[in-house]
């Protein structure tokens, strides 16, 4: 059946033009989630309820986000409450768990800015640093620092541990004026980056590793031309440049070395390793990484449409493919990621809560506004770092 849909959606560029959904974005948002919306007046949000992958914390993001890209000041505001919300029900003991979705402390761990406590106060930081109120973006930067340095289970890991903390921790030095808190944070994140390398060499470089964002190699070589000395990723980065599989016009990797499994997305597709050659490339502005760019892209597109949510379809696509287009200054993408989008199936299991911003209809929502705002679009929360807008801008409030 999977393989059935997939052929469906890997269509004529002509269909790809004829089927787009038509709303706007912004006024979705705000009926779903806004200030006068029930879910946010009864807290109408599936376990588990605050966390960023799935719950309040990235409904918060996703709506500051929007307001940073429309300068919307009442979407702002509603960030605020849900954030503020999310907070509140932290203690809760679905705060993070589900036993419906089967994820688990065990599962998740404490320290993930997906699915913990640090992604909270991570998006507080960045929500009370667009109002302007540099008390509480220090305080929630604070207690970021403290729960993420508590109990990193997984270093080598974007989604679930060590290197997704490391990159949050250096985009929250823009949302601070704090030197010692920008020395905090600096240190925080070359260290969580230094446990990903000393993992035992096994769970980077083994046989059955996972080659990519969320939880393998091109994830480590990301975080790496990110938070630290590029050249130590050079082995990892060859490899992955002479080990790719050609589609079409395109180039892909597997899940897993030595395997001829294959995703499209963001997590461990080839969506997530166009995430990450396009940081390389504006590291090297060399033109045989440009070249890998342009077929990796290719990949995405010859990939086609499966599933419809951020985190392993079409909406992550889109938006990879959309800052990768402004990245290199080339509009045919950008036009290329909108017609990914118009597409996208709206349907959604049971398993992927509609608030979900990872896995659900918001993550698509916001990639509707990211692909069609002037604005060099970004991946969520992973992938400001490409973005040369991640700055602690003061939104207007009126």
């Amino acid at each position: 059946m999977k393989d059935r849909r997939k052929k469906r959606f890997r269509s004529s560029r002509a269909s790809l033009r004829t089927s787009g959904r038509t709303g706007d974005p912004v006024r979705e948002m705000k009926i779903l989630y806004g200030l006068a919306s029930r879910r946010l007046r009864e807290f109408s949000v599936v376990p588990p309820q605050c966390s960023v992958s799935v719950g309040a914390a990235g409904i918060a993001y996703a709506l500051a986000r929007a307001a940073e890209l429309t300068l919307d000041s009442e979407l702002l505001w509603a960030a605020d409450a849900w954030i503020g919300l999310a907070e509140r029900r932290a203690l809760y003991t679905r705060a993070f768990t589900s036993s419906a979705l089967k994820i688990t402390r065990k599962g998740i761990g404490f320290a993930s800015l997906s699915m913990a406590e640090p992604g909270l106060f991570y998006v507080k930081s960045i929500i009370r640093s667009h109002f302007g109120d540099s008390a509480e973006a220090n305080k929630s930067i604070q207690r970021f620092l403290s729960i993420a340095k508590r109990r990193i289970s997984r270093f080598a890991d974007v989604y679930l541990g060590g290197l997704g903390l490391a990159l949050a921790a250096k985009r929250l030095m823009s949302c601070t004026r704090s030197s010692r808190l920008c020395r905090d944070l600096s240190r925080f994140s070359r260290d969580a980056l230094t446990g990903a390398w000393t993992t035992p060499r096994a769970n980077i470089l083994g046989n059955r590793r996972y080659l990519g964002f969320a939880h393998g190699v091109a994830g480590l070589v990301f975080t790496t031309y990110a938070c630290g000395d590029p050249r130590k990723a050079s082995p990892l980065l060859e490899e992955l440049r002479h080990t790719g599989s050609r589609l079409k016009r395109g180039l892909r990797w597997p899940v897993h070395a030595n395997s001829n499994f294959f995703l499209d997305g963001w997590c461990n597709g080839v969506a997530g390793h166009l995430l990450m050659w396009t940081k390389v490339w504006q590291h090297s502005q060399d033109d045989k990484d440009l070249e890998m760019l342009d077929r990796i892209a290719w990949g995405v597109w010859e990939s086609g449409i499966g599933l419809s949510n951020l985190c392993c379809g079409a909406a992550g696509q889109a938006i990879i493919l959309a800052s990768f287009s402004s990245v290199i200054d080339d509009r045919r993408w950008k036009v290329r990621a909108a017609d990914f989008l118009n597409v996208v199936p709206p349907r959604w299991s049971k398993y992927e809560p509609p608030q979900s911003l990872f896995n659900g209809e918001l993550g698509l929502l916001l990639a509707r506004l990211e692909c069609r705002h002037g604005t060099p679009p970004r991946f969520p929360v992973y992938g400001e770092d490409i973005s040369h807008a991640a700055t602690n801008r003061t939104l207007p409030l009126s």
